[in-house]
């Protein structure tokens, strides 16, 4: 039986516990191959067993999304695993001091996937 986002790639940032785990799970039960991230190895690999239990295809990769670099890799991780990116769930937090909203950006993580010809984003 095929289900709603059978062949679809979702990325969930801050995906490894909480809200962002809870919405990663209920993409992969919904057919999504799902990417995760978070700043922290044990509940990466944590929720990527728990989505695999579930029956559903889950990377981790760890990055920090205040970082351009690591947005930069962790896109390019996800194409290279799954050869596309059709969501994103942006629901790492940030704190208000951080430098992502002090310091001018030339480009944001949203006009990093703007540039991916498969990714719609909503704002």
């Amino acid at each position: 039986m095929n289900k709603i986002l059978d062949g679809k790639v979702a990325l969930v940032t801050g995906g490894t516990r909480g809200i962002g785990r809870g919405v990663a799970l209920g993409l992969a039960k919904a057919g999504a191959k799902v990417a995760i991230c978070g700043r922290h190895d044990e509940p990466g690999a944590e929720a990527v067993k728990l989505i695999e239990a579930a029956g559903g295809e889950a990377l981790f990769v760890r990055a920090d999304v205040s970082k351009s670099a690591a947005v930069d890799s962790l896109i390019e991780q996800i194409v290279k695993r799954f050869g596309r990116l059709d969501i994103a769930f942006n629901n790492a937090g940030l704190a208000a001091h951080s430098s992502h909203f002090t310091k001018p950006r030339k480009k944001t993580m949203t006009t990093r996937l703007r540039r991916m010809s498969a990714v719609p984003i909503c704002a």
